[in-house]
């Protein structure tokens, strides 16, 4: 826009006076620029305008800004001002608009490259693990809008593409991106089966150097095929008489090997070859006479006597524990074999213990009229055994309290077979009946050793009853 200022016309003119303003040329309408989110200015540029004069000359005065200027966000107001010899000003002024907009999407950090995960040949998923993306943005309003997977979800094997969805406030769109592949690897061996867990065994005639052996080979399967195998000797090869060790060795396609082994056994025939012969004793006894039959061997060379070494006889006397025999058979052309076994002597003890001084006639004690009971002391018996003697508890000990009459005692001994022996006998506690006795002493208030006098006729009766004696007591008796 433009306008000019007019002074007042004067009553009277008595010259020409100039009062009209320039005219302004070209005054930019109001010039609108729009910066990113986040920029605080803009450089704005615009068509200056111009002005003419009916003076014929007319000057820019002023102007508060030029084209290429920055602005501020915001609204500026641009004023241009043009004078002419007279001083009259025309004014253009227009408005500078800097507005922002936000088309710049949330910025991402932390997206994956891709998830790599491995499992066994055969395992057709698995849980994958990341640390989640997140997005930053200017406007301060980031959001996840939405996404395909998340962390510990089970992924098949194969390639498998996760997406994240981020926005703003403005709706501009940021995405990651990335692929979880779950692969797969071998490292399990292949699985062996039917391999001999035990030699395999032929026996030839003594004098034979060797036979043909067979045997069902072991198989293996795998999840990777194809799996080879490699053996040192097939079945139905020809071994001489000793040991040879049979390897199979199974290789799948990723490598992984898995072996059996077992012997291939060839022998002489050695008959009645025991595999020990046993004797037990009675714990103490230091070696018995064992009995067994003896091997003995065959040969197609009919030599009378085959047999070259013994270390053991038949009937012989043979100490505790184990004894090693050896019996050697050779044929004339020097072809040998041999029959070892055990010789076992055990011990068992099932003699209990022996007990000494066992009070077998009892022990006894006498106390005064009126007493309940009196202590009576004996020498403990003791127990002696092989492999020693423990008393158990007993039911009484040397100078104990036992009531008038007769009491059972026993001791019990034991070893660590659990044979026990017993030692029995008879405590008796009996009342002197002599002349100072009787209830003149219960009357005193007598009372001796552990037991209590038992005044009245009550107590004297419960005693004569105890004794089995039925008559009246007379006082002082």
């Amino acid at each position: 826009m433009f306008f000019s200022l007019s002074p007042p016309k004067p009553t009277h003119i008595s010259s020409s006076v100039d009062t009209v303003p320039p005219v302004i040329s070209d005054c930019p309408p109001q010039q609108t620029e729009t910066v990113e989110l986040g920029q605080t200015s803009a450089q704005v540029v615009w068509f200056q305008p111009s002005a003419t004069d009916n003076s014929g000359t007319a000057t820019l005065q002023t102007q508060t800004h030029s084209p290429g200027d920055a602005f501020v966000i915001g609204q500026t107001t641009v004023r241009y001002i043009f004078v002419d010899p007279a001083s009259n000003p025309a004014i253009c002024e227009f408005i500078v608009l800097v507005q922002t907009v936000d088309t710049t999407p949330p910025d991402g950090m932390g997206c994956p490259q891709s998830v790599v995960e491995t499992v066994e040949l055969g395992v057709t998923s698995v849980p994958v693990f990341w640390v989640e993306p997140t997005v930053t943005d200017i406007s301060g309003t980031e959001r996840l809008d939405d996404r395909s997977h998340q962390p510990g979800q089970s992924f098949m094997v194969g390639l498998t593409t996760v997406t994240y969805v981020f926005s703003d406030a403005s709706n501009n769109i940021a995405r990651c991106t990335f692929n979880v592949i779950v692969t797969t690897e071998d490292t399990t061996p292949p699985s062996i089966t039917g391999c001999p867990v035990q030699p395999v065994v032929e026996q030839v005639e003594l004098g034979t150097i060797g036979t043909f052996v067979t045997w069902t080979p072991p198989t293996a399967t795998d999840m990777s095929d194809p799996v080879t195998v490699n053996v040192n000797q097939n079945p139905g090869s020809f071994f001489l008489v000793g040991t040879m060790a049979i390897t199979y060795t199974f290789t799948d396609a990723e490598n992984n090997q898995n072996i059996c082994r077992f012997d291939v056994v060839v022998t002489t025939k050695v008959f009645q070859c025991p595999s020990e012969a046993r004797a037990i004793v009675e714990l103490g006894i230091t070696s018995s006479v064992v009995r067994y039959d003896e091997p003995f061997a065959t040969d197609n060379s009919n030599a009378p006597n085959l047999l070259q070494t013994q270390t053991c006889q038949p009937g012989g006397s043979y100490p505790v524990g184990d004894t090693n025999c050896l019996y050697l058979f050779v044929d004339p052309d020097g072809n040998s074999n041999s029959c070892t076994f055990r010789i076992i002597v055990t011990t068992i003890d099932t003699t209990p213990p022996t007990i000494s001084n066992c009070p077998t006639a009892g022990a006894s004690t006498i106390v005064e009229l009126g007493l309940l009971d009196g202590a009576v002391f004996w020498s403990e018996p003791t127990a002696t055994d092989l492999a020693g003697a423990t008393l158990l508890p007993r039911t009484g000990r040397p100078g104990d309290s036992f009531p008038l009459g007769a009491t059972p005692l026993v001791y019990v001994f034991t070893d660590p077979s659990g044979n026990e022996a017993t030692c029995t006998f008879i405590v008796t506690v009996t009342t002197d009946r002599g002349p100072e006795s009787g209830r003149a002493k219960c009357n005193q208030g007598f009372s001796t050793g552990r037991g209590r006098c038992c005044p009245g006729v009550i107590e004297a009766v419960s005693y004569e009853r105890y004794l089995g004696i039925s008559k009246n007591l007379e006082e002082g008796s």
